[in-house]
């Protein structure tokens, strides 16, 4: 099935890599996730992103490439949030991201999960993404290690070492 018959059907998948348009303002490059929607539509729904991620509102106007690695994946996860997905993939939201940052944007996602959204999360840093998740599927060389609830994963010790980065 092409992309677009997905995303029509309501699923939003945020690329780790290139997923913004460098060259464009903050503006821009959420008024294209919008070119469908009616305006007004369009204007709550960059408030509701933007009372998220309020960082961008600040940088509405400054070209996106020259934004932080954490504000470009806030930029990215708000292009999807525009949708309003049903199913949000997010592949590796974290990666190359100071600890700080990566916290931020873990908060961010755990605050969508709590308004409704359903997120498929693609994550190495499985405790991070443990400790905001529900259910979880360790994955190690393709294969499956474990997989459950997200707080009972992080709290079993034949894990924490060897995936998690405990004890």
């Amino acid at each position: 099935m092409p992309a677009h018959h997905r995303a029509k059907m309501g699923m939003a998948y945020t690329l780790q890599l290139f997923n913004i348009f460098s060259s464009l303002t903050v503006k821009e490059n959420l008024l294209l996730a919008t070119y469908d929607i009616p305006e007004d539509e369009a204007k709550k729904r960059m408030e509701e992103v933007f009372q998220l991620f309020p960082r961008l509102k600040e940088r509405l106007f400054q070209k996106a490439g020259t934004l932080s690695g954490g504000e470009r994946q806030m930029l990215a996860i708000s292009i999807s949030l525009l949708r309003k997905p049903e199913l949000m993939l997010l592949d590796e939201p974290t990666a190359g991201l100071a600890p700080k940052l990566a916290k931020e944007v873990f908060e961010s996602i755990r605050q969508l999960g709590d308004q409704g959204y359903t997120i498929i999360l693609a994550e190495q840093n499985a405790k991070g993404a443990l400790e905001i998740g529900d259910e979880a599927v360790l994955i190690a060389s393709g294969r499956i290690v474990a997989k459950g609830k997200a707080s009972e994963l992080l709290e079993r010790k034949d894990l924490a070492k060897m995936y998690l980065g405990l004890i």
